[in-house]
């Protein structure tokens, strides 16, 4: 097998943090797993709280996709209670597909408050693709853990309260999550490493992409309902999701025209890219709708929603950016790289990356009235004149004439310029207060190599379980030991010392002594 990247820690995938169950009946952690209970109007006086599982995957141009099924995610308490279910049926995610997007996993108003350890996912397949040398792309099977499980442990419990709802981030690393095993023609290992951030008001390090049908319109909020979209929901909320609208959202037709609000209409198949936000305020039949003015991206946690009953609303919501008509499948996002400028008539060519669904080498973009042009990084919102020769970004809209070939850009993202970025792996020799010394032989020449950590460095460390799971955790400095086996992903410093922006700790459990 010829891939074209590194063999060692290879791409990725693992993903999503949420809720960890069992891969069977029962839990394996104590008490058995118990249903989210039937889906009812809720009140802090309910005993439950609301939480909402979103996954993404960091950028990597290694693999044309990473298909993943999940059949199972499950939310383990830290004590003996009952662990609860948020999916249960299977989910099928493109990773490649959420490099700059995150997609809705699950969302429930009815788990049961109190404090949480571990998430527990059970991954039933996952198919990797990449081009091999003759540009063809080549498909197989990664291996995955014999009963599927992935168990997330972020640093510390969380709380899942009566009067807050939960936004749990999984950032899933696709660079770092497959290794190739052995030699020659070697098997692709799936191996977890991911990240996860658990906020209270809304999802910020990424869009959240979401498709279905729209349902009841309210004019008066500039609101309405999502609907038929593929997130399991235990939520009094019909199997819809609420969408909030602004003066600056931007909405095109199914040709990617400039609409407004007013030409929406029930049963329309939309694609929403917006913030996951959470409501949990009580407010009575006049209250206002979260979509005014300062939602968008800045919603706080005394943010409002409109009720026909008064009771406290806890839900996740999405304030929209954009809203483009049609489905995915009917809406292209293309990733290349700018070979020309915006001109005067708003177009400019872009060079596709390898792997994009379009069989051709470029295509001319067209940057119109509307079209969102935003920071991959940190969503700001930029001018059609960052866009020049070399630009890096992913461009989504439709082609509504095929004679042309143009398309027509309802959103782009920019990318920063990206940072050449290496790996050693080895075993760790030292440790001081600020550095460690890791033995590396895949280099030349072999022997110690200083690895000093950035101030913000992520560690994770990845134990590989006696019954073939994976237990993913946080991790820092003052977890690592001599005789760790860890792999270091950064750049040469300007001494001696290699900067890691990232430290992954391999370990394996320990078979319990005979008693």
């Amino acid at each position: 097998m010829t891939l074209r990247f590194k063999a060692g820690w290879l791409l990725a995938a693992l993903m999503l943090f949420v809720l960890g169950g069992c891969g069977g009946g029962g839990g394996g952690n104590g008490a058995p797993l118990a249903a989210a209970p039937a889906p009812v109007a809720q009140a802090p006086e309910d005993q439950t709280g609301v939480v909402g599982i979103l996954i993404k995957d960091a950028p990597t141009p290694d693999f044309t996709r990473i298909i993943m099924v999940i059949s199972r995610v499950v939310l383990i308490p830290d004590d003996d209670g009952h662990q609860v279910i948020l999916l249960d049926e299977p989910k099928e995610i493109d990773l490649l597909e959420l490099q700059n997007f995150y997609d809705m996993l699950a969302v429930s108003d009815v788990v049961p408050i109190g404090d949480y350890e571990k998430i527990r996912l059970i991954v039933d397949s996952i198919e990797v693709c990449y081009l091999d040398d003759t540009d063809t792309e080549v498909c197989e099977d990664a291996i995955v853990p014999a009963n599927g499980k992935v168990d997330l442990n972020p640093r510390g419990s969380f709380t899942v309260a009566p009067d807050t709802a939960i936004l749990i981030e999984v950032d899933v690393d696709a660079k770092k999550s497959f290794h190739v095993v052995g030699t020659g023609n070697g098997s692709i290992r799936f191996r977890p490493v991911v990240f996860v951030d658990i906020q209270q008001r809304q999802a910020l390090q990424g869009l959240l992409r979401a498709s279905g049908t729209v349902g009841d319109i309210d004019m008066d909020t500039s609101s309405f309902d999502l609907c038929e979209v593929d997130t399991q929901l235990h939520t009094d909320t019909n199997g819809c999701l609420k969408v909030n609208t602004a003066e600056d959202t931007s909405l095109f037709d199914a040709d990617g025209e400039p609409i407004l609000f007013e030409d929406l209409e029930t049963g329309d198949a939309v694609t929403v890219y917006g913030i996951a936000v959470v409501v949990s305020d009580a407010h009575d039949d006049d209250s206002d709708s979260s979509s005014d003015d300062d939602s968008q991206g800045d919603t706080d946690d005394d943010s409002d929603s409109d009720s026909d009953d008064g009771d406290t609303v806890r839900m996740v919501q999405l304030d929209a950016i954009v809203v483009q008509k049609g489905l995915p499948e009917e809406i292209l996002s293309l990733s290349g790289t700018a070979l020309t400028a915006v001109d005067e008539d708003g177009l400019f060519a872009l060079e596709l990356a390898e792997g994009e669904e379009l069989d051709q080498p470029q295509i001319d973009v067209l940057v119109q009235a509307g079209t969102k042009i935003l920071s991959a990084e940190d969503l700001s919102e930029l001018d059609p004149s960052v866009i020049e020769t070399g630009t890096v970004a992913e461009v989504n809209g439709v082609i509504p004439d095929a004679e042309s070939g143009v398309l027509h850009a309802s959103l782009i993202l920019i990318s920063p310029p990206e940072e050449s970025r290496d790996q050693l792996s080895g075993e760790v020799t030292s440790i001081d207060t600020e550095t460690f010394m890791l033995f590396v032989s895949d280099t030349e020449p072999e022997g110690d190599r200083c690895i000093r950590p950035t101030a913000d460095a992520h560690f994770v460390a990845v134990t590989d379980l006696l019954d073939g799971g994976f237990d993913v955790e946080d991790a820092s400095f003052s977890d690592l030991e001599t005789g760790q086996q860890v792999t270091a992903i950064g750049q040469d410093g300007a001494d001696s010392c290699f900067d890691a922006e990232d430290v992954i700790i391999q370990l394996e459990e320990e078979e319990a002594p005979a008693t």
